[in-house]
């Protein structure tokens, strides 16, 4: 087959083009417009590096792996080319979408020709695949069910998959010109069309993706029923109150909090921007900020990744636990997508701070520096792990394969008379400003040192700003809220220069406005100081109280055992306030990084097994994003600033000295008695005691003594989480062995449930050889969080975090 060409004028056409423009059926579009990606190239240094090993090796490995996994057997059997039945999830069709975006954007990199080909050959069989109505997914092709299609829009993602197709239809577009694949998209959107809206089908998506796609194609075909059907999916959500964990609980602009399945939330928020930036919709732009500060000042974690709670979900406000967090990558690439947005949208570089902070540190640890092996969930604490080659559900991988040849799009943007400085990276652009075309140098190492030099050369002097982005992290502000915060000294001031005259100006909405006529040979420097500093959470993170973290410039850091006298508890290294850390440039280490070292000490039990100890070393930190890619070690990001949060063995007692049972013959029996006091109820980063099988019935765990003991209190830290099936029981009983019968103790309180506690119970004394504890599970409970009109109470088990008794 012959390779696809752009045909010239189209070319030119969608050249002028943004990544998302104005087209002329939608008048009305965000303000600031993007420099399209094919504008803008990487020159050298880390971004340079990374597209480098993406094209050369990643999208390689991306087209591998698809090939073992069946993905593109599906499309090939539903086109006719070959026999055999479905592989894999049902939703499928996405990953190959998503990667053949990333290759329709790495049009403008060195590409190799056999993903030209591959690209080229596999639009031909999506063109054989579709059906004549347009219709297009495998799972019901090839298992020809095709009775069921659209029957269960909330479970089968069928409009999750063609959203990604539109999304790469229309990147293919810009980059080419070519039409072949737009026009398979225009079929099948039109077919979605006929199907729903005002009067037709009206079920919204369970996952979100096609609204944002959706607008996207009205851009690029000047279709206007694309948007407006965007706008009708978001708009039924919470029509009929149904799942919280697909947000389809409550109408999208009467809410506030994000909930539910995290990707799918943020991608929600993504089509409700695109939306807002059509229509200009004041209530979509009310609800937006009202989400965004609900995810940025209490749902986000350092690193910028989100949905740290249950099955991918965003958890309650501040719940945000190192060890146990979710995080997925695609959330991290979600923040990116959504922040990039709003700040096209308003024009404040707050929301390119979160950018920032989820692109360094949520989006590039999800891939191997070698841009073949992959996180799905992210830890902030972990023991020994290294990344996967792809996995089942390689939603992850797959968006990675996008979101790296996108990136030189993100660094400038321009609205008429003013040009925007996004991201920091060595590249060469040419753009157009105020009517002139405007070339680009921009030289720098960043992230590694925040000296940054541009070169502007107009084709003729011409007055306009130039917004020089101010980063929150150089203006002594992490993020926007205070979710997080510095200690110690303030950093110095950033120093801009034009043409070695200092400019004075202050920032506004994160950046320095410089207006003059510009002419050929216009230099301008950025100087952002990059010392170390130590970072905090807010007092009402409670997994964070005591501990401290670093950054350097735009990165968060982490400890390794490995490169730390394999130290299997880096989490317990105790750094001082005012401790001096050094940082330094390695070129040999991790494709070259800058490390963090200084002193510390290792908080640890001492020789007796009691007391605590503490042991002198220096320490040394690499960046988060580059963790796990040598041998598996242990990992932090939160060390200690308070050695009374050190995370110890047990020291011997009574429960530790027990043999403990429990009615269902099996439990983390060791986690009853580790001795480690939880943040909340919620948090089961340290282990979990549960019956998880026995539903609304009455279970028993128990302590028995190596000989009769004198007992007369216990203390019970209940587990207790949203959406799980063990949640705190009815009611709860103490009974001691007397010779063969159990007896109720005689309490001298009531026995509590109170969550994020321990609830202690004192009770005249006994003395017995065992003390059993017992449970009336819950047969009736209903969770005001999640509850919805239509919701039922349901059974569940139940869990301890710890017991103790005296």
């Amino acid at each position: 087959m012959n390779h696809r060409t752009p045909h010239p004028a189209p070319f030119l056409a969608v050249a002028i083009l943004t990544t998302l423009s104005i087209s002329a059926a939608a008048p009305r579009d965000y303000p600031v417009t993007p420099v399209p990606v094919q504008q803008v190239k990487f020159t050298d240094g880390f971004w340079g590096q990374r597209l480098d090993n993406h094209f050369t090796k990643g999208l390689d490995h991306a087209i591998d792996q698809c090939r073992k996994t069946g993905r593109i057997d599906n499309f090939e059997i539903a086109a006719g080319l070959k026999k055999g039945e479905h592989q894999g999830a049902f939703f499928n069709d996405s990953d190959v979408y998503k990667i053949i975006e990333g290759m329709a954007l790495s049009t403008a990199g060195p590409m190799k020709p056999e993903h030209r080909k591959f690209l080229d050959e596999f639009i031909a069989t999506l063109g054989k695949a579709q059906l004549d109505d347009g219709y297009l997914y495998t799972f019901y092709q090839v298992k020809n069910e095709l009775g069921n299609r659209w029957k269960d829009i909330g479970n089968m993602h069928e409009l999750y998959c063609a959203g990604h197709l539109f999304e790469a239809g229309a990147a293919d577009y810009r980059m080419t010109g070519r039409r072949d694949l737009l026009d398979i998209c225009v079929k099948l959107a039109d077919l979605i069309d006929k199907t729903f809206g005002p009067g037709k089908k009206a079920d919204p998506p369970g996952h979100q993706e096609i609204e944002m796609a959706l607008v996207e194609l009205s851009r690029v075909t000047g279709e206007q029923k694309y948007s407006d059907l965007a706008r009708f999916f978001l708009e039924q959500r919470g029509v009929h109150p149904g799942n919280w964990y697909d947000q389809n609980h409550v109408p999208l602009l009467k809410g506030g909090e994000a909930v539910g399945h995290a990707v799918r939330a943020v991608y929600g928020f993504c089509g409700m921007t695109e939306v807002a930036a059509i229509t200009g919709d004041e209530d979509y732009r009310k609800a937006l900020d009202r989400y965004w500060h609900s995810v940025t000042d209490t749902k986000m974690a350092l690193s910028g990744g989100i949905g740290g709670g249950l099955w991918e979900a965003f958890d309650k406000p501040y719940f945000l636990p190192n060890r146990s967090s979710y995080n997925e990558t695609c959330g991290s690439i979600a923040q990116v997508l959504w922040n990039h947005r709003m700040f096209r949208l308003t024009g404040d570089g707050k929301y390119l701070d979160v950018l920032e902070r989820a692109l360094y540190n949520g989006v590039l640890t999800g891939v191997q520096l070698t841009c073949d092996a992959f996180f799905y969930p992210n830890q902030l604490e972990s023991g020994p792990a290294k990344r996967e080659p792809w996995f089942g559900c390689a939603c992850c991988p797959s968006n990675i394969a996008r979101v790296l040849p996108a990136q030189p799009g993100y660094l400038y943007a321009t609205k008429p008379d003013t040009l925007f400085t996004c991201l920091y990276a060595a590249s060469q652009a040419s753009l157009e400003i105020a009517g002139t075309t405007v070339k680009l140098a921009q030289k720098t190492n960043y992230p590694w040192d925040g000296a940054i030099s541009l070169t502007l050369t107009p084709e003729s002097p011409k007055p306009f700003t130039l917004a020089l982005r101010i980063p929150g992290w150089a203006r002594n502000q992490p993020v926007p809220g205070d979710l997080y915060r510095y200690l110690g000294t303030a950093a110095p001031a950033p120093v801009v220069k034009v043409n070695g005259e200092t400019v004075t100006a202050q920032p506004v909405n994160g950046f320095i406005p410089i207006k003059r006529t510009w002419q050929a040979g216009d230099t301008v420097t950025l100087e952002l100081p990059m010392p170390v500093r130590m970072v905090v959470a807010n007092d009402k993170v409670r997994e964070d109280a005591g501990r401290v973290a670093l950054e350097r410039g735009p990165l968060v850091y982490c400890v390794e055992g490995l490169d730390n006298d394999k130290l299997e508890t880096p989490h317990n290294l105790l750094l001082a306030a005012g401790a001096a850390l050094k940082s330094e440039f390695k070129p040999e280490l991790l494709d070259g990084v800058c490390v963090i070292t200084g002193p510390a000490e290792w908080v640890k039990r001492a020789a007796d097994g009691k007391t605590v100890a503490r042991e002198p070393r220096q320490f040394t930190a690499v960046p988060y994003f580059a963790r796990a890619n040598r041998e598996p070690s242990p990992m932090t990001v939160f060390l200690l600033l308070d050695p009374s949060a050190a995370i110890l063995p047990p020291v011997p007692s009574l429960a530790t000295s027990a043999k403990v049972t429990s009615s269902t013959g099996k439990g983390d029996f060791g986690a009853l008695c580790n001795q480690i006091t939880p943040a909340r109820s919620a948090d089961t980063s340290r282990g979990l005691f549960a019956w998880d099988d026995r539903l609304g019935t009455t279970e028993w765990v128990q302590y028995e003594f190596p000989e009769a003991t004198t007992l007369s209190s216990s203390s019970v830290y209940w587990y207790d989480r949203f959406g799980t099936a063990q949640r705190l029981p009815k009611a709860w009983r103490l009974l001691y062995r007397a010779g063969e019968e159990w007896k109720p103790v005689a309490t001298k309180d009531p026995f509590g449930l109170a969550t994020d506690t321990f609830n202690t119970v004192r009770f005249e004394p006994v003395k017995t050889t065992a003390l059993r504890l017992e449970a009336d599970l819950q047969d009736s409970f209903l969770d005001p969080y999640l509850a919805i009109p239509s919701s039922q109470p349901g059974k569940f088990s139940a869990g301890i975090i710890e017991w103790s008794v005296k």
